[in-house]
Parts: C-alpha cells; sequence; structure tokens
C-alpha cells in the first residue's frame, strides 16, 4: 500500500519541477567548486579544520581526505601557510617520522576570523529569507542530506 501512495506523489511531480531541481543542485556545485578553487578560499577551509583538529594537529595526509584533496595540494597549501606564518610544522612525538600541521597564534586568530566572516555570511543568507523560509530552507537541505546519505552504496 505504501508503494501505491509513494508512486502516486510521483506521478504529482512533473519533468520541469524535477529538472529545476537538477539546475539548482548543478549552479550550487559549481559554486562549490569555484570557492574551493580559490587559494584564499582553500586556506580559509584549511584553517577552520586544523582550528577543530586535536591539540597534536593532523597530518597531511589527513588534512588532504578532510578536504577532499590531493596531498600535493594539501603540501603547497601548507607551504604557503607556513610563509604566512599561520600554521607549524611538528613531529609527533610517539613517531619521529610523521608530521603534524598545527596553528600558530597568528593561525587560530585567522581562523576565528573566518569562522566569523563564515558565520556573517549564513546570517546574511538568513535575514535575506526571513525566518520562515530559513528554517524551511534547513529543514529541507537536512532532509537532503539524510536523503543521499541513505543512497550511500546504491
Amino acid at each position: 500500500m505504501e508503494e501505491k501512495s509513494q508512486q502516486q506523489a510521483y506521478n504529482q511531480i512533473d519533468n520541469q519541477t524535477v529538472e529545476d531541481l537538477m539546475q539548482a543542485f548543478i549552479r550550487l556545485k559549481r559554486k562549490h567548486i569555484e570557492a574551493t578553487n580559490d587559494k584564499k578560499t582553500s586556506e580559509a577551509r584549511a584553517l577552520v579544520l586544523l582550528r577543530h583538529a586535536p591539540e597534536e594537529g593532523l597530518q597531511i595526509i589527513e588534512l588532504s581526505k578532510k578536504m577532499y584533496v590531493s596531498s600535493p595540494f594539501i603540501t603547497q597549501l601548507i607551504n604557503k601557510m607556513e610563509e604566512s606564518g599561520w600554521i607549524v610544522r611538528k613531529n609527533d612525538p610517539k613517531d619521529r617520522r610523521i608530521v603534524r600541521v598545527v596553528l600558530s597564534d597568528s593561525g587560530r586568530e585567522a581562523a576565528d576570523a573566518v569562522k566569523e566572516q563564515f558565520h556573517q555570511r549564513f546570517m546574511s543568507l538568513a535575514e535575506h529569507l526571513g525566518p520562515d523560509d530559513s528554517r524551511q530552507l534547513s529543514k529541507l537541505l537536512n532532509k537532503t542530506f539524510q536523503f543521499f546519505e541513505s543512497k550511500v552504496g546504491e
């Protein structure tokens, strides 16, 4: 019975709605790609990830996985951030062959500034949408995330 009512719901969704939804996701993905290809954005993402990392920091490979980029990209990024004074490389006390990356004091300040800027961007979005639409968008995005999470591996 449930399958029949689900099929009726699918039949009520017209092709234009499906196409509009697909196009919206494509536009969001393009904006995400534009943002993540920007060096400053990559630095900002790394700063925030390192700000929330354990006290001993992260290995380059760990940061690479968390940012969904290659290790060579992260190595170049870390070199640049080290030149800026935002990060420090430290040997792992348990295994001297392992190098970990931690934020310096100025790196922590930069990460906090990035986090505040990110918060302000979403505050502006919420003000633009208004409280009801903001709650609705949040609800729909979380529901969308749950849907895609349930489809992993299918």
